[in-house]
């Protein structure tokens, strides 16, 4: 092997070497979609008992532990269901179960905290958003993606 086939052997190693690294080929988010470290969502509820959307849809949380504040956006009667708010069900979830911890349902804010530490965090976790206005249910089914420390910020 002579100087030249080292040269290239050297750059098809680094080049490699690049792939794997942290936002190198990685999927792009914009900055003002994902959330570091607190994500704050806006639940926004209309009369009848209809729950139009959650925003930002989907979450895209980076690595860490951040915490997802969810919070209602509509007439005061609407809460989040006490109990099951914000659930991360395993049948959705390939029969995991997901990575977030906190109490899930009560009053007009909801926060979780999402342990986005490992391989199994990571990858879109989908879940059900219930608001109650005390007789009536409704529900919306979202999505939240955690980082798997790949993703450049834009």
């Amino acid at each position: 092997m002579n100087t030249k086939h080292l040269h290239l052997v050297a750059i098809a190693l680094l080049t490699a070497g690049c792939a794997g690294m942290p936002g190198a080929g990685g999927k792009r988010v914009s900055a003002a979609l994902a959330c570091p470290s607190n994500c704050q969502v806006t639940v926004t509820v209309a009369d009848g008992c209809v729950v139009q959307s959650a925003s930002p849809d989907p979450i895209y949380a980076m690595m860490g532990n951040p915490a997802i504040r969810w919070t209602i956006s509509g007439p005061a009667q609407y809460t989040f269901a006490q109990g099951n708010g914000i659930v991360f069900p395993p049948a959705k979830n390939a029969g995991k179960t997901a990575p977030f911890t906190g109490t899930p349902g009560g009053g007009r804010t909801v926060v979780l905290n999402d342990r986005n530490t490992g391989p199994a965090d990571h990858g879109p976790w989908a879940y059900e958003i219930n608001v109650t206005d005390g007789t009536r249910t409704c529900r919306l089914d979202p999505t939240v993606i955690n980082d798997d420390g790949s993703t450049t910020l834009y």
